[in-house]
């Protein structure tokens, strides 16, 4: 007859099992085909000799590699584009972030900053 402790091991042991079989189910069902889910972030734009630098970090969430990945960051006041830019970046293995920078002549201040895939 087992006693609490190695039901409790028993337990703990299944759980474990479960969860590792249940994440490696979920893997191969999502397969190869998902779509890149990239998250991209504009950071604290940065005055430099005349231009607002502004660092873009663009994270790769997917399991395939982004080959090409192009963000472009675009300064908004009101409906009106008052500047755009963007930054090509290097492949953007899968879950990892990639850094960039792009330059503007325009202060950030005045407007709405979207950044976002091109």
């Amino acid at each position: 007859m087992r006693n609490r402790r190695e039901w409790l091991v028993i337990a703990v042991c299944a759980v474990i099992i479960a969860t590792g079989l249940g994440y490696v189910v979920w893997r191969f069902t999502r397969g190869g085909g998902s779509v890149a889910d990239l998250r991209i972030v504009a950071g604290v734009p940065v005055r430099r000799d005349g231009t607002f630098r502004i660092p873009v970090t663009v994270r790769n969430d997917s399991d395939q590699t982004v080959r090409n990945a192009v963000v472009e960051v675009i300064l908004f006041r009101g409906d009106e584009q008052v500047e755009r830019a963007e930054v090509e970046l290097d492949p953007v293995e899968p879950f990892t972030e990639a850094k960039g920078e792009v330059t503007l002549k325009n202060d950030p201040k005045c407007c709405a900053v979207v950044a976002q895939p091109k």
